[in-house]
């Protein structure tokens, strides 16, 4: 599914495991809850997507495109986000655990206090500066 117009599909619920979807278009995409797991999303514009309650651990998401998107209660542990752009993505109860955040774009303070690590989570790798998130998920 590698470049795949996926634009405003309805994949809520679905198991997209360890699937392929560099360079994918799945703006504005209902991905509610769905399984990413060890996906590979490389480049790919998930621009207004809704993400609420994805699981993203493992998911490379490198120069992926998020703005706009709402990750509420998605798990991004472990994710690599390195270079994506997380202009208001609202982060709300996502959990950080792992994630490494150290180089993406358009990150606020804010958005990481909303944010949220598993007890005894790894944490997340930042932005210079940026303090860790102090809630835990409720999992």
């Amino acid at each position: 599914m590698s470049h795949a117009d996926l634009s405003g599909a309805h994949l809520s619920a679905t198991n997209l495991r360890e699937t392929n979807l560099n360079g994918a278009n799945l703006n504005g995409a209902n991905l509610c809850d769905a399984n990413l797991c060890g996906a590979d999303l490389i480049g790919a514009n998930l621009s207004f997507a809704n993400l609420c309650g994805a699981n993203l651990e493992n998911a490379n998401l490198t120069d992926v495109d998020l703005r706009g998107a709402d990750l509420v209660g998605a798990n991004l542990t472990d994710a690599q986000l390195c270079g994506a752009n997380l202009f208001d993505v609202n982060l709300r109860d996502a959990n950080l655990s792992g994630a490494d955040l150290s180089q993406s774009l358009n990150l606020s303070q804010d958005q990481v206090n909303t944010a949220c690590l598993s007890k005894n989570g790894q944490k997340p790798i930042l932005p210079n500066g940026y303090a860790v998130p102090q809630n835990t998920c409720n999992l």
